[in-house]
């Protein structure tokens, strides 16, 4: 979880424009690391 001033931090980014893709925590680690993987290869694409 993160303290009030990293959301803070993160929510500005996202009013500033800049795309967070959130990967949800309690997934095994197999498939945050399936997720992270498939938006780097998508950002490759563009």
């Amino acid at each position: 979880q993160f303290a009030k001033r990293q959301m803070t931090w993160f929510r500005g980014m996202e009013r500033r424009g800049f795309t967070i893709h959130w990967i949800e925590a309690s997934l095994p680690m197999s498939q945050k690391l399936e997720k992270a993987f498939s938006y780097l290869d998508g950002l490759k694409d563009s």
